[in-house]
């Protein structure tokens, strides 16, 4: 009887904060930035994520609340191969550590962490038209699936910690992916580089109970901007990012205060070591944010890579 309790407050309770601006585990679709690989070539790339989770709005509007903090922190692992010609596999894993706190009134903390290996993502690419040094454009389409390897029934105190601070949702999701490059702008070394993925989530039996499986909302996200490279150690570019997350749903019905629309600005600079080895340095700053409800949602993201490539 405590269980159905608990679960009819997380449905009905329209005034409890929603899930944050990401899924439960890493976000995994954010990282599908690079392009198809060449054949028989190996590309390997290690990002540290850091996500400050401390905005609170309501629908489109912030409120002057500091009294909640979520803080994401990410690993991710990301292998391409080039297995033919213009076709390559793009394997992602993940480690996540999160930290939520709130501050009562009285000025007490509540603070709970979570750390655990992340969900999984596998994606075939096809390069419709392969990158060529006479015109420099490339289009690429892929798909995949997410796989489930993170933990999404952990549990603290004898109670199911939220959703968004699992290290995984628990479910099998499918996705899209498309990528478009061109070069040489105005006879310059400037790219225009766009991409978009979607994901369609299934649903995860998160509460033990037949029927009431829980669905992320599936989730979309295009990326378009410029980079401009350079004959010296650094290369520069600047990406406008658009995510849409359709509302959480379980028997049916929409969970509140789940769901949104978010615009971020995405600085980035790459540091090129030699011509197989890369940093990267990139952040998101929210332009425009407007949720479902009330949520606690990104405040600034900042990551850090490191990409080595290897011709077999």
């Amino acid at each position: 009887m405590k269980k159905y309790f608990l679960i009819l407050l997380l449905l009905s309770a329209p005034n409890v904060f929603g899930q944050a601006c990401c899924t439960a585990g890493t976000p995994l679709l954010s990282s599908l930035e690079t392009s198809g690989t060449p054949f028989q070539s190996l590309q390997f790339g290690l990002s540290y994520r850091y996500n400050s989770i401390a905005s609170i709005f309501i629908n489109d509007s912030q409120l002057d609340d500091d009294s909640r903090e979520r803080i994401s922190k990410s690993l991710i692992l990301q292998v391409d191969y080039g297995i033919w010609r213009d076709v390559s596999i793009t394997a992602l894993f993940s480690y996540i550590l999160q930290e939520r706190i709130i501050l009562s009134p009285l000025g007490t903390e509540n603070l709970l962490d979570t750390k655990g290996i992340g969900d999984a993502l596998l994606l075939m690419k096809y390069n419709i038209i392969p990158l060529t040094i006479l015109d420099e454009m490339e289009f690429s389409v892929g798909g995949g699936i997410k796989i489930p390897f993170g933990e999404s029934q952990l549990i603290s105190n004898g109670i199911l910690i939220p959703a968004d601070m699992q290290s995984g949702s628990g479910s099998w999701d499918y996705l899209g992916w498309f990528y478009f490059s061109k070069g040489r702008l105005f006879e310059l070394p400037l790219s225009f580089v766009t991409n978009l993925s979607y994901r369609i989530n299934g649903t995860n039996n998160r509460f033990d109970v037949e029927g009431f499986d829980y669905k992320f909302g599936n989730e979309g996200i295009a990326q378009l901007g410029l980079a401009y490279r350079t004959d010296f150690i650094s290369d520069y570019s600047l990406f406008i990012r658009y995510r849409n997350a359709q509302s959480d749903i379980s028997r049916g019905f929409q969970i509140p205060n789940t769901g949104g629309h978010w615009v971020y600005l995405v600085p980035g600079i790459n540091f090129k070591l030699d011509n197989s080895k890369t940093i990267r340095l990139s952040g998101e700053i929210p332009l425009y944010i407007k949720v479902n409800g009330t949520q606690l949602t990104t405040t600034f993201t900042t990551t850090l890579a490191f990409y080595y490539s290897i011709n077999l």
